[in-house]
């Protein structure tokens, strides 16, 4: 159950994070029935196989997801195979079109806890900066009782540094 939930939240946050969909063109009275809300089973071929089908459906970059993905080491735990199976299917990036930097995968909870109940979970705090921008990274608002908040930090303050490495290669 808890996979499902979880398969459930990939493919939410997916279909949240894909800018488009659909694959080639469709017939004006062509009847579009749909992806399966579902995979056929809950073994991980079929959550595999369901997730493949999805992404090409609505995936932004749904032409180039590989047509042989590979299979994912069965040996490791369900939850992480899956997340490498939807990391396989990301779009790379060419030398001229950047990464997919957009989808994700988000745990059941922390979804339910930030679009149903209105919790956000983080620091508190947004900054404000561009790759390769000159100027320097920047608050732009704190939680007052945030982590960031209740450390101090304001807005308006620079980010030097993140974990020792300075916040430009950030």
């Amino acid at each position: 159950m808890r996979l499902l939930q979880y398969l459930g939240t990939i493919s939410l946050a997916a279909v949240l994070c894909a800018c488009s969909g659909g694959g080639g063109e469709r017939q004006s009275n062509a009847v579009y029935a749909g992806l399966s809300s579902q995979p056929e089973s809950c073994s991980l071929a079929d959550q595999q196989a369901w997730l493949l089908a999805w992404m090409k459906d609505w995936y932004f970059w749904y032409q180039d997801i590989p047509s042989s993905p590979g299979a994912v080491d069965p040996q490791i735990e369900p939850i992480a195979a899956m997340r490498a199976h939807f990391t396989t299917l990301l779009f790379k990036g060419t030398q001229v079109r950047p990464a997919d930097r957009w989808s994700f995968v988000e745990a059941s909870d922390r979804y339910q806890q930030y679009y149903e109940e209105g919790i956000n979970i983080g620091f508190g705090l947004s900054v404000a900066g561009q790759p390769d921008d000159p100027l320097p990274l920047r608050v732009r608002w704190v939680e007052p009782m945030s982590a960031a908040g209740l450390a101090g930090i304001k807005r308006g303050d620079i980010v030097v540094s993140i974990q020792g490495k300075p916040a430009k290669y950030w």
